[in-house]
């Protein structure tokens, strides 16, 4: 079994991935038979989540301004996603954001070596993080990464 560490790269005031988003779009590289996809933004992320990201990109005065809340949100989830390293070795290619809000898609053009880890048989990924009470707290799934999180391949 072997193990890969993926980390989101950059500098950012808040991270808007979650392991769901990750595991929805890595299930879809899995499912796909071409690197390069489209993926509707609705089939990777839920209405609730984005117009909560909407709400708290109202209360911050220092989001690009020239967009819709709603269209920076989307805009920096896919900076994000484009932002996934295992090691130094990115694992997006290119990660981009076309269309109106809900309606729009996501253009992922995926890393050949992730993308070979992914269509591996039975890929698992680790989530781990500090619990409030500060002991870590590990969460396995086929599908999940994000920051420091696991990714093992059998």
């Amino acid at each position: 079994m072997n193990e890969y560490v993926i980390r989101i790269t950059g500098e950012y005031d808040m991270i808007v991935l979650t392991p769901q988003i990750i595991e929805a779009l890595m299930q879809k590289i899995y499912n796909s038979h071409i690197k390069e996809l489209v993926v509707p933004a609705g089939e990777i992320l839920t209405r609730g989540y984005m117009e909560y990201l909407a709400r708290i990109f109202l209360a911050n005065p220092e989001i690009n301004k020239s967009k819709t809340k709603i269209q920076a949100a989307y805009d920096m989830i896919a900076d994000q996603i484009d932002k996934l390293k295992i090691d130094t070795e990115k694992c997006f290619d290119q990660v981009s954001f076309t269309g109106e809000t809900k309606d729009g898609y996501f253009n992922v053009n995926t890393n050949e070596m992730f993308y070979m880890l992914i269509k591996q048989k039975k890929p698992a990924l680790s989530y781990s993080y500090k619990g409030l009470n500060g002991k870590n707290i590990k969460i396995i799934s086929n599908y999940i990464c994000l920051f420091d999180y696991l990714f093992i391949s059998s």
